[in-house]
């Protein structure tokens, strides 16, 4: 019996696009996916990617060759993803589970990269070489989160009576005056600022 919560994915990959992948396209037809690294990289990115509206067929010819990696690597085992860790997908897919990661656990105050790293089961420097590629630094990434979560409330009627400090810490500061530095340096406001002004639209200072 399938359980109510249960969701399905179909992908539907001609199989000449395994071709390019070496002599793991001879068996991919009927395989199983194994329940590991690979496949939860695999869920992820699907997870990470299935919401985005994907018009242009560059963008989405990439996704789908992103796929294709992905899927080769939770057949072939880790032997064969070392083979494809340089390619786009499996790369790809690691950077959208760093990027999910943080969106989660942000409220975390201890969250660092080797956290995020020992969960992925990649080094910290891979780590931060991955999110080089985004143009910003781990630290950069998961203060932008907790920033965008402690103005979120703020700016929420229904947190008005909560203190400027509770809301911080659920945020993931646990140092106060940092976060005042840090919130008027990226809103150009300060929190009691936003939240006096919770109707007005919030934009970053200009540069």
């Amino acid at each position: 019996m399938i359980p109510e919560a249960s969701r399905f994915l179909a992908l539907l990959i001609p199989r000449e696009k395994f071709a390019g992948v070496g002599p793991i396209a001879d068996r991919v037809a009927g395989s199983k996916l194994r329940n590991d690294l690979s496949l939860r990289l695999l869920q992820g990115y699907l997870q990470g990617t299935l919401g985005q509206d994907i018009d242009d067929h560059p963008a989405a010819g990439l996704l789908g060759n992103h796929l294709v990696d992905l899927i080769a690597t939770a057949v072939g085992g880790e032997d064969y993803a070392g083979r494809l860790e340089q390619q786009g997908g499996v790369r790809a897919a690691r950077l959208v589970a760093i990027q999910r990661m943080i969106s989660q656990q942000f409220g975390n105050p201890g969250l660092n990269a080797a956290t995020i790293a020992a969960q992925l089961g990649i080094t910290p420097r891979y780590l931060h070489l991955l999110l080089e590629e985004t143009g910003g630094s781990f630290n950069q990434h998961l203060l932008e989160k907790r920033l965008e979560r402690a103005a979120a409330l703020l700016r929420d009627p229904r947190q008005q009576g909560r203190k400027i400090t509770d809301i911080a810490q659920e945020a993931g500061f646990n140092d106060l005056s940092y976060f005042n530095r840090a919130f008027r340096r990226r809103f150009g406001d300060t929190p009691s600022g936003v939240r006096d002004t919770a109707d007005r639209p919030l934009t970053p200072p200009a540069r």
